[in-house]
């Protein structure tokens, strides 16, 4: 998903006063994976991610405040 849109998503559910689920899937920080044979769309859609990641994580982390599901819940 393009990150402007990551952003927006996190700023109205902000605004709601809405928790905001973040999930990564943990391929997309391994810039070395082997490549897949996957059609042309696919690989233009995923690896971008593989490069930018950390950066958005980093990003989202510094701006927000995380908890995990446990704690959100009061586990």
């Amino acid at each position: 998903m393009p990150f402007i849109m990551v952003k927006y998503g996190f700023k109205k559910y902000l605004e709601l006063k809405q928790p905001v689920l973040c999930y990564i899937h943990p391929w997309e920080f391994n810039k070395d994976q082997p490549r897949r044979k996957i059609n042309l769309k696919q690989m233009l859609l995923q690896l971008p991610m593989t490069y930018s990641t950390e950066k958005r994580l980093k990003y989202l982390l510094s701006k927000y405040n995380f908890v995990s599901i446990k704690d959100y819940l009061g586990l």
